[in-house]
């Protein structure tokens, strides 16, 4: 079985009695300081009549001052007033590889019933009040070291098994045995496991110990995330890894090993296109779309070199873009173009998979532009091989640089990189910066010059002294909208009007090939939420009416439709959105919501003309109709969008809010809905 690293063992070179074992804990050389303290630094068994737990202290530093051990039968640092006994010394000590030799003590002796028991330990200068931490350690802990670490065989594991298997029968005699049924235990010590951690601490407090399989432990770190818990069966060499949360309570199967989850490599899924450089579009509105292709390249210096490349290392069916460059004294420029968008987008992105070479120290700019304004992140390889990002708002306010990243050895490796120019308000903006999807970086909120819909190209430039080779695909520059994120009901009602009543009167024509809405929840909407789904047919209709109060349009009232929406759509489909009258029952507006053949959502006009896009497919929404007067409001988001519409129904009352599957098929689902007159 392959051995941890974290719970490797080094031997103790001590003499006792009857036997000697190794202490479970390596040495360490303390750094010179000029401060007293002190440490255990190694722990061990001995038996003759009785097993006893080891301790050797490091005193390096004690100032030749005399050195006790302390130790305890519960945790000294919950119960301060825990019952203190002292440490024998051994008196031949501990003597490392490098022939430094150290006090040692051992405790009293355990009758085999009892060698589960934990012992706490900590040094003590005498005359001061200086303590080591606190250690954990006991016999049956030593014992599983052995067989589940050191892989012992023959008459060593016959000998640990044995004394496993002796403490276990001591308790079934001498405690299940008695006469108090009140001492019976149904678990032994052979139902122990050994769990330990590397580099972090079980509980918060140590690194090792031994449970009880369905105990819950909880593995925790600074700056680690995600575990790796190995569980190793020692009757078949199996090893099974599961992943595990920091922090988080995880449930002992068996010997258990939590190693910091190891980092998989960013792997780009690489085009197979010659000339463009490419990203998904779908779900991406077409007024969204900006240039596929690199469509201006400036070379400035003899020597560099813009190709498209295929094969090793990059998939022998791949084609990346190649920019390599020589130290000229100018920048040598990749343009990414795009058209200012007329959306009323609130984000520009960047994102493309880079390699940089690491044979060389280079370093490349990655440049927002409008005219002359740039929002640039600087990217730069070193000679080591690691890869190192920063960002710096060139902005009229001249923000300082923004947090960055190094990553060890990603030179020459694949990765993703991200940034985002975000709307913060009408005068404010902020950049993001990402790496392989993790966010690094965001600047402060700076006075902009541009809005996002104004920027016009991405650079990636050179330094003007740089000297490598930098490679590129499946890359974006497009304008986006922050996603709308509704908060799900986490309830069983269909739907729920801003008074929280429930929307009990969806009504359906009754043709049989009109599936029928219902109450839906899980992926993708959330396992906790309940949402309405209605999954539609072409020339059938649903309606949401006001049941629940009432009002008088074009009077004093506002006729109000509002609710979270997404529409699920593998084809071009259009849903005609209808404010209806109650007598006669006649259409007074018609707008349209629909997709394109990506799924993409747009809002119409009745005559097909482009209000606003909306989402993408597969994307919530809110939308917000208000009806007062001849005109009608229409919110994407809370953003009004498009001119009022018009709608002359004067004196009549609009008491409901329609929609008609003209074409198409697919699902539509809402959640937070209102159907209500607002008083004005």
């Amino acid at each position: 079985m392959k051995t941890p690293k974290a719970l490797k063992i080094l031997t103790l070179l001590l003499t006792i009695t009857v036997l000697v074992i190794g202490f479970c804990f390596a040495a360490f050389a303390a750094e010179e300081t000029s401060e007293l303290s002190v440490s255990i630094i190694k722990k061990n068994v001995s038996y003759s009549d009785y097993v006893k737990v080891l301790f050797a202290v490091d005193d390096t530093y004690a100032g030749g001052n005399e050195i006790e051990l302390l130790y305890y039968f519960e945790d000294p640092t919950v119960n301060p007033n825990a019952e203190v006994k002292y440490g024998v010394a051994y008196d031949k000590g501990y003597t490392d590889d490098n022939g430094n030799n150290y006090p040692a003590f051992y405790s009293a002796g355990f009758p085999a019933k009892e060698i589960h028991c934990q012992v706490y330990a900590r040094a003590h200068i005498v005359g001061t009040d200086i303590y080591s931490d606190v250690v954990r350690y006991s016999v049956v802990e030593y014992l599983l070291e052995r067989l589940y670490v050191d892989d012992v065989t023959g008459d060593q594991k016959d000998l640990y098994n044995d004394l496993l298997s002796y403490g276990a029968s001591a308790q079934k005699v001498l405690i299940n045995g008695n006469s108090n049924p009140a001492d019976d235990i149904t678990k032994f010590i052979t139902d122990y496991v050994l769990v330990g951690i590397e580099n972090g601490t079980l509980d918060g407090k140590y690194d090792q110990g031994i449970y009880f399989v369905d105990d819950t432990v909880y593995p925790q770190a600074d700056g680690i995330a995600t575990w790796d818990a190995t569980v190793y069966d020692l009757s078949t060499g199996v090893e099974t890894t599961a992943e595990a949360n920091n922090g988080a309570a995880y449930n002992v199967t068996g010997f258990t090993m939590f190693t910091e989850k190891a980092k998989v490599a960013y792997k780009p899924n690489l085009t197979d296109t010659a000339g463009r450089i490419l990203w998904s579009e779908l779900g991406t509105p077409a007024e969204y779309k900006s240039a596929d292709l690199i469509d201006d390249w400036t070379q400035t210096a003899s020597g560099s070199v813009l190709e498209i490349v295929d094969g090793d290392p990059y998939g022998e069916s791949s084609k990346v873009i190649h920019q390599k460059t020589a130290a000229s004294g100018n920048q040598d420029q990749l343009y990414i173009k795009t058209t200012a968008n007329s959306a009323n987008a609130t984000m520009y992105v960047f994102e493309t998979d880079v390699m940089i070479d690491p044979d060389v120290k280079s370093l490349y700019e990655i440049t927002f532009r409008a005219a002359n304004i740039a929002y640039t992140a600087y990217v730069t390889a070193d000679m080591e091989g690691n890869i190192s990002i920063y960002g710096k708002v060139n902005s009229d306010n001249n923000t300082a640089p923004i947090s960055s990243v190094t990553a060890e050895g990603a030179a020459g490796n694949w990765f993703r990189f991200r940034m985002e120019y975000i709307d913060v308000t009408e005068t404010t903006a902020k950049v993001k910066f990402y790496y392989n999807e993790n966010q690094i970086g965001e600047s402060e909120e700076f006075t902009k010059t541009y809005s996002a819909d104004q920027l016009t190209r991405v650079i990636i430039a050179a330094d003007k002294n740089a000297v490598g080779d930098l490679y590129i695909d499946n890359t974006k520059a497009a304008y986006e909208a922050e996603a709308y994120v509704p908060t799900l009901t986490p309830d069983t009602k269909v739907e729920t009007y801003e008074d929280g009543d429930a929307l009990d009167t969806f009504r359906f024509d009754n043709n049989p090939s009109s599936s029928a809405g219902a109450v839906t929840d899980g992926t993708p909407y959330g396992t906790a939420s309940k949402v309405y789904g209605f999954t539609y047919v072409a020339g059938h209709e649903t309606n949401f009416r006001v049941t629940n109060g009432t009002g008088v349009y074009n009077g004093t009232d506002t006729f109000v439709f509002e609710s979270d929406v997404m529409i699920d759509s593998t084809a071009a489909t259009e849903i005609q959105l209808q404010l209806r009258l109650a007598s006669p029952s006649t259409e007074g507006l018609r707008i349209l919501l629909t997709t394109d053949a990506i799924g993409a959502v747009y809002l119409k006009t009745s005559g097909n003309a482009v209000i606003s896009p909306v989402a993408p497919g597969g994307a919530w929404f809110r939308l917000r109709i208000e009806a007062k007067g001849s005109g009608v409001n229409i919110f994407i988001n809370d953003v009004q969008v498009g001119s009022t519409q018009s709608i002359s129904i004067d004196g009549e009352t609009v008491n409901r809010f329609r929609l008609y599957m003209n074409s198409g098929s697919g699902a539509i689902y809402f959640d937070n809905t209102k159907v209500l007159f607002v008083s004005n």
